[in-house]
């Protein structure tokens, strides 16, 4: 009894590990015990790693007051924290295995195989480790299990139990993160807020908590508290170079969602100022590292070229380039469409990759609001092998996100056109899900209705072991 009161001590109070006191008349491995959590406590992992292995590595165990197992249970941990997921996940599943009962011993194995994406070996565990959640409850159980299910059709699963881990580890900042990240799920932005400002208010690295409280910004719309927040997190954190290419990158992802929102450029560039926020993150990034990446110099130029901010040097460059693409981005910047699409008739010649591929599948659409347009990219560029990848990507961008209605037969038809390649090539299932996206957007498109009859025809007589 003594010895299960301890070891829940140390476990629940991981980081308070001197309020244990001094036990007098200790052996030496109950010391080295003893030492190696207090260095775990102290985030000292290689320290700790080596004092319990020694410990463990003794040929007898004599001790009142911790069990082997519980001594392999923080060498398993020291492990975990050093990345030797490995040895981790071989040592939290015997110390499991040998108390299976024992909710310090199955949150430790949850909790690995949760970090290495064995979710569904997890899932087997989830009965017993709610069976026995009442037994020296730990923070840390109800921690893992939440973890466990907190994905986006599981996030009401989640909150009570790290909600519960909260309530008996207040100060984890891990728990606070966890229940930030369910809330931003959920879209209760003011909750994220105040999850994150409590990691504020805790001991460790300050990062996550700012990126969160910028991503509620967003999420509320509040483009200038956002770029308040970016600042605040940019004077906080150690590495400021990847901090600014996180904000840069948080810019470009609302900035096409919310594009998907509101189907026109031209007004979400007034309202929003997404790109302008993007080149100036994108600046500071390259002030403290000297590089673009890894969004890379090209597209350094093409955000400045949407923000008008290029130099008139870069300007008549950008002109005189041989690329046809490049050529294409001039005119369109100048709002001559017709010159545009002549030097997209020029592109025939050569195959599309890189940013000519990113030009392709948004910078038209977004610019004119023209889907027939970007769709006779597609039909003009679709004959040459070499495009196909680009192409396809682009089709992706118009299949499979948000387009207006009156657009419904020509994303069909790209559907199907891509569907027809895919079934071509032998590649059914993936045939089967273009079909399906073309019937679901123009029910009456015959042509996607007959491929998907023949890809199940083909599945249904396939023989086994012949899957492609």
């Amino acid at each position: 009894q003594k010895r299960a009161f301890v070891e829940r001590q140390s476990f629940v109070t991981f980081r308070q590990t001197s309020s244990m006191g001094v036990i007098i008349g200790v052996s030496l491995q109950e010391s080295k015990v003893m030492l190696g959590a207090a260095l775990l406590a102290n985030n000292q992992n290689q320290e700790a790693y080596t004092i319990l292995k020694e410990a463990l590595e003794q040929e007898d165990w004599h001790s009142q007051y911790f069990s082997q197992n519980f001594a392999l249970r923080l060498l398993a941990e020291s492990e975990r924290m050093l990345e030797k997921i490995g040895d981790a996940k071989e040592h939290f599943k015997a110390s499991f295995d040998r108390e299976p009962e024992n909710p310090f011993m199955l949150a430790g194995y949850l909790d690995v195989l949760l970090m290495t994406g064995d979710a569904a070996e997890a899932e087997k565990y989830i009965p017993l480790a709610e069976k026995i959640r009442g037994k020296g409850a730990s923070a840390f159980l109800e921690l893992s299990i939440g973890s466990h299910y907190l994905q986006p059709n599981t996030v009401d699963k989640a909150l009570p139990y790290l909600q519960r881990a909260l309530t008996l580890d207040p100060q984890n900042p891990t728990t606070h993160q966890r229940i930030a990240l369910a809330y931003l799920m959920k879209a209760k932005w003011e909750k994220a807020e105040g999850a994150a400002q409590a990691m504020l208010r805790l001991e460790g690295p300050k990062e996550r908590a700012h990126q969160i409280l910028v991503e509620a910004s967003l999420g509320k719309e509040k483009w200038g508290e956002a770029e308040t927040r970016g600042a605040e997190g940019f004077a906080d954190v150690e590495n400021k170079g990847d901090w600014a290419s996180w904000m840069t990158r948080q810019y470009l992802m609302a900035f096409e969602n919310k594009i998907l929102e509101d189907g026109i450029f031209s007004e979400t560039l007034e309202t929003c100022p997404f790109l302008k926020n993007a080149e100036k993150w994108l600046g500071i990034q390259h002030q403290e590292t000297g590089t673009f990446e890894p969004l890379g110099e090209p597209n350094w130029r093409f955000i400045r070229l949407i923000n008008g901010t290029l130099t008139a040097q870069e300007m008549e460059s950008l002109k005189g380039e041989k690329q046809p693409y490049a050529k294409m981005l001039a005119a369109f910047t100048e709002g001559n469409n017709e010159e545009a699409k002549k030097h997209l008739h020029e592109m025939e010649k050569a195959p599309v990759s890189g940013l000519e591929g990113s030009f392709i599948n948004y910078y038209p659409y977004f610019k004119t609001g023209d889907m027939a347009f970007i769709g006779g990219i597609f039909e003009t560029l679709w004959t040459q092998p070499d495009n196909r990848p680009a192409l396809i990507q682009l089709a992706e961008n118009m299949v499979f996100k948000p387009f207006p209605k009156k657009s419904r037969g020509l994303v069909a038809s790209v559907a199907v056109r891509v569907g027809d390649d895919y079934y071509h090539h032998n590649d059914i299932e993936e045939a089967m899900k273009w079909y399906q996206k073309a019937v679901k957007a123009n029910p009456s498109e015959k042509a996607g209705q007959i491929g998907l009859d023949n890809c199940r025809k083909l599945l249904k007589n396939r023989p086994l072991g012949n899957e492609k």
